[in-house]
């Protein structure tokens, strides 16, 4: 409450300062102003984005304070802000000749080095910045830690955002950059680790717990992450993220009813949560209560219309009932919605050879090469499927474009030599079956479960008894 009053009577004397500059203004007079009211003054119009507004009150700021490096530091602040990047270096520099040890001059250069994309750059001016700041220094230490993240160094970044929590722990978003930099290195141990000890000398801090369950979760330890998110509920009932992650934790444990509980409880929270009810859809899908979940999915569409997963997994549902037909626009939908979604196309692919339409089936399934070549299942399904409809040659082209992109793969080798047997190539499959027999002997099976009348060719099983050992 009292944070709440103090703000108010910081704004009511920011509007009077503004009413009595740009009365000023209006009057054509050039009333004196400190440094500080000129940057609050600046600062108003930035919030309100009027930036030239802004930039006219510095400018009047610098006539009256030539010697300022702080008014100077504000418009590079703004220029920044607008990508004017080259001005603002200038103005940095000018501002440097005043005031050579200014920390907040080598954050905004750093800033800018950073939006330029030259991270080496900005990790230079941070470190700098540092040398000389007595405040803020965890906003550094985590800046560094983006920076590192930027260039892939992803164990620099963790020692810096590691500092920023020692400098403050109640930086919450330097305990949630921990945790994600830990797991994009695999280092969930460590993360486990340090969110434990964390913990100990801060046992309610909600965000330590929270992050705690998501390293649980991303290690597949699904019941301790599940304990960690209670924790976090019971230091805050209405956190909503930790409801969503316990129930996706609970869903993972199959616990189906479980997890339907938790998120119909967030419900209360956010009652228009298009995710939610998508989430309890997935759940009953998953449980194979299919009129459940279309009714879930159908409520996460009436409020996000434009919810892609929602009409994938309503058309997948369709077709679970036996509504196929009925499944594929909601399918087609989907893709439309998303269109360089290669999972979406596959669905939508075999929803089309489901229904017999084989030409637009082909269609999606072209479109899934081309998002997602290295897909090795999408060169036997789309095989396959040209194969059972008699289109045996093309079976075979699609079958040899898959084994350029993935020569060691036995699966597709066996498949092919099954293709060239039954289209009477013989000496080409004996080529491609040796292959496959030289790369792993023991999927020879698939041979015989694809293409039955090879355990009746005597070249092929003598061919396969020569690699016995």
């Amino acid at each position: 409450m009292e944070e709440g009053i103090e703000n108010n009577q910081e704004n009511s004397e920011t509007n009077l300062l503004v009413e009595r500059y740009e009365g000023m203004l209006s009057e054509g007079k050039e009333g004196f102003f400190d440094v500080s009211d000129f940057q609050e003054i600046a600062e108003h119009f930035i919030q309100k984005s009027s930036f030239e507004k802004a930039f006219n009150a510095l400018s009047i700021a610098k006539n009256q304070h030539p010697f300022s490096a702080d008014i100077l530091l504000t418009e590079a602040d703004i220029l920044t802000i607008n990508g004017k990047f080259k001005e603002a270096l200038s103005t940095l520099d000018k501002a440097q000749s005043l005031d050579p040890c200014n920390p907040e001059m080598f954050f905004i250069r750093a800033s800018v080095y950073s939006r330029l994309g030259s991270s080496h750059s900005a990790i230079r001016n941070l470190k700098e910045s540092l040398k000389y700041s007595n405040e803020d220094r965890d906003h550094l230490y985590l800046s560094l830690g983006y920076e590192y993240e930027n260039i892939s160094k992803h164990k620099t970044a963790i020692k810096y955002i590691r500092l920023a929590i020692e400098e403050n722990p109640n930086n919450t978003e330097a305990l949630y950059e921990f945790g994600y930099c830990c797991d994009c290195i695999g280092q969930l141990d460590e993360g486990v680790r340090f969110y434990k000890k964390f913990i100990e000398e801060n046992p309610y801090s909600l965000h330590a717990w929270f992050n705690l369950g998501f390293t649980y979760s991303r290690k597949g330890e699904f019941e301790k992450a599940v304990d960690a998110y209670d924790y976090a509920i019971l230091i805050q009932e209405n956190f909503t993220s930790a409801y969503i992650n316990k129930a996706n934790a609970l869903a993972q444990l199959n616990r189906y009813d479980e997890a339907v509980e938790i998120y119909t409880q967030c419900l209360k929270f956010d009652a228009l949560d298009a995710e939610i009810y998508y989430y309890i859809g997935e759940c009953y899908e998953k449980a194979e209560k299919f009129t459940k979940a279309l009714s879930n999915y159908n409520k996460a569409l009436k409020i996000d219309p434009d919810f892609a997963d929602a009409w994938l997994g309503s058309g997948i549902v369709l077709d679970s009932l036996v509504r196929t037909l009925e499944a594929i626009p909601f399918i087609k939908k989907a893709v439309f919605l998303e269109e360089d979604n290669p999972d979406f196309w596959y669905v939508y692919a075999e929803i089309l050879q489901k229904s017999g339409f084989i030409d637009e089936a082909m269609d999606a399934f072209e479109k899934v090469i081309e998002l997602e070549k290295e897909n090795e299942f999408v060169w036997l399904d789309y095989s396959s499927m040209l194969f059972e409809n008699n289109f045996v040659d093309d079976a075979i082209d699609v079958l040899s474009e898959g084994i350029k992109i993935h020569p060691e793969n036995a699966d597709l080798l066996y498949r092919l030599s099954a293709y060239l047997l039954a289209s009477g190539n013989e000496y080409m499959a004996f080529d491609i079956l040796q292959r496959s027999l030289e790369l792993n002997f023991e999927k020879h099976i698939q041979l015989f479960e694809f293409f039955p009348p090879a355990s009746n060719n005597n070249l092929v099983l003598n061919l396969i008894d020569s690699f016995k050992k």
